[in-house]
């Protein structure tokens, strides 16, 4: 059960204690939590960076600590010690107070509140001699990820792209904003504290500071906010505008905005389709943002799809559920969920979908299959094994990229067509 906010909070550290929180506790997701939307930009990087570098932080913590702390406190000393030694600007006095405080407010033990402050003022004293302690750890401590993710990706990638992959994960995540075909109507001149993304035009960078909603015409639909990544599956799979195309896992709407832009424009030949309620209504209303109101976007399942709809598709687009390895970067929450099982767990579901997609294939059909994970049970050997099993398919091409490789997040994507 989420625990509501006691009154009076300080809306930085208290919200960012209050979520941490709920995540140890509950296993929820802070952004999945209602407080995220009331969450200030330096809540937003306090939780962030505190679930970017966990086990370092524990690391600190465990090296400090006579005794190991609770997860009650564990999240009050990890917010102390990222803004003392992890976040820029902060004073050290201001981050034990406000640490304190918002232990306070939040309801810590008088006991566990003594214990939070003896720790991050010894942090303090000893901070040259904790950053050196750091540098002697294992990668596994030193860059926050669980052990056998590098083992294994050591195997597969090698050291050298491994430790990329590292480094690139445990950047703060920028945020990118995509000029859709709307935009370039919209917008005749562009902000000139945008970087463009050389590896993929169209694409910028936005300064920290910026709020995407800030962008000139953004609520016309000038821009979306989507990483460059994004951009592979829809180009593989090429929608011609006298096409019928499926983008079968659409919600919340990024690789659809694509798709529409890649069709000329608003189109009723484009499907987008979601079984989450919640979800559907979000790619619903980016749809409507992006002036796309044609766009035939449907709350359903494949397997229903299949029994409702008559007319068969030319191109299908699958982003299937995955297990986010390729962007740990900016979702770094998902790391701690990862285990060895997950990759065969997800693979099932995966190669499920792609089952229930083929019927709703046209004859000399093609059907993209997308995921933003980037091990091999997901990827490479789920597609080796479709095409074994069903021989009427080939694999047309296929793309791997690794976080950071392409100043982007990682992806993996391979163009099937029906013989």
């Amino acid at each position: 059960m989420t625990h509501p906010p006691p009154s009076n909070l300080n809306p930085d550290r208290d919200n960012a204690g209050r979520l941490l929180l709920n995540w140890v506790r509950e296993g929820t997701p802070p952004q999945d939590q209602p407080g995220w939307q009331q969450a200030s930009g330096l809540s937003r990087e306090i939780i962030w960076t505190c679930c970017r570098h966990r086990s370092l932080l524990d690391g600190w913590i465990d090296h400090l600590s006579k005794s190991p702390p609770g997860k009650r406190i564990r999240p009050f000393l990890w917010m102390g010690l990222t803004q003392l030694f992890l976040l820029d600007g902060i004073p050290e006095h201001a981050a034990v107070h406000e640490t304190m405080e918002a232990a306070k407010r939040l309801r810590v033990a008088s006991g566990q509140q003594r214990f939070i402050n003896a720790i991050l003022r010894n942090a303090i004293r000893r901070k040259d001699g904790l950053l050196e302690w750091m540098e002697f750890q294992l990668p596994e401590i030193r860059y926050s990820h669980p052990p056998f993710c590098l083992e294994r990706w050591e195997k597969v990638f090698g050291e050298d792209r491994t430790q990329n992959m590292l480094e690139w994960n445990q950047q703060r995540a920028h945020t990118y904003a995509r000029l859709t075909t709307c935009g370039k109507k919209l917008v005749p001149t562009l902000p000139q504290e945008l970087i463009p993304v050389k590896e993929a035009p169209g694409f910028f960078q936005l300064p920290r500071k910026l709020n995407p909603t800030d962008l000139p015409a953004f609520e016309e639909g000038a821009w979306y906010i989507q990483d460059p990544a994004t951009r592979y599956a829809p180009a593989l799979l090429d929608p011609q505008p006298e096409e019928n195309i499926l983008d079968a896992c659409a919600a919340p709407g990024g690789k659809t905005s694509l798709l529409v832009d890649a069709m000329g424009g608003d189109t009723d030949s484009l499907w987008a389709v979601d079984p989450q309620p919640k979800r559907i209504q979000r790619l619903k209303e980016n749809m409507e943002r992006l002036q796309a109101p044609k766009v035939q976007v449907v709350c359903t399942s494949l397997s229903d799809l299949v029994k409702d709809h008559k007319e068969a598709f030319q191109g299908i687009l699958l982003d299937v559920p995955c297990s986010n390895t390729g962007v740990l970067q900016r979702r770094p929450d998902a790391k701690w969920n990862l285990s060895p099982e997950m990759f065969d767990e997800r693979a099932t579901l995966q190669r499920s979908i792609l089952e229930e997609a083929l019927p709703l294939c046209a004859p000399q059909g093609r059907i993209v299959y997308s995921t933003c994970c980037i091990e091999p049970e997901e990827t490479t050997d789920l597609i080796a094994g479709f095409l074994r099993d069903h021989p009427t398919w080939s694999k047309a091409e296929e793309h791997l990229i690794l976080p950071g490789e392409q100043n982007s997040d990682g992806a993996y994507c391979c163009l099937l067509k029906m013989k």
